[in-house]
């Protein structure tokens, strides 16, 4: 017998012995926080977590009517969290946007391309005015935790600090 052939069968045999223990371990239970998935958020459900991290917002509405609150996650920049996907007041798409000001010295492409290559909750790109922008989005469409509300809102936070650092600011 050759080796590939022992070697397969191996791996067959050790994934075979691994299913049913995979099978078995419990998903984990939502928190009493959590409650049933949710598939829409108002602006002001957005403003309660928000101010739950202690940051005030400020609504507006975007050109389509879409509700737009300005926040300061951090003290430097402001950002936009603006809802889509809406039917009234019920929201089913969260995206937020960061931007810092052009200077003469970058940031570079090569910056924001190592920023996207090593980061996964949040993507940069440098917009046409030359304003490097940081954004992250969550989609609710189709159920989500409240706790994944609250990651995405304090990740981005957490990101535009490493984010500026990243991109020389």
């Amino acid at each position: 017998m050759r080796i590939e052939t022992i070697i397969s069968i191996l791996i067959a045999a050790l994934v075979a012995a691994s299913l049913p223990a995979m099978a078995q371990r419990p998903a984990l239970p939502p928190t009493a926080e959590d409650g049933a998935p949710i598939s829409s958020l108002t602006a002001a459900e957005i403003s309660q977590s928000l101010e739950q991290l202690g940051v005030k917002a400020e609504l507006t509405r975007a050109s389509n009517n879409d509700p737009v609150l300005r926040v300061q996650l951090v003290a430097s920049r402001p950002t936009a969290v603006r809802l889509s996907n809406c039917r009234g007041e019920r929201c089913a798409g969260i995206y937020l946007s960061t931007s810092a000001p052009k200077r003469a010295d970058g940031p570079t492409l090569a910056q924001v391309n190592r920023w996207n290559s090593d980061k996964r909750w949040s993507r940069s790109y440098i917009a046409a005015s030359g304003e490097a922008v940081l954004e992250s989005e969550l989609l609710l469409a189709e159920g989500v935790s409240r706790a994944s509300v609250r990651v995405l809102l304090e990740r981005h936070r957490e990101q535009i600090a490493e984010w500026l650092k990243e991109l020389g600011y």
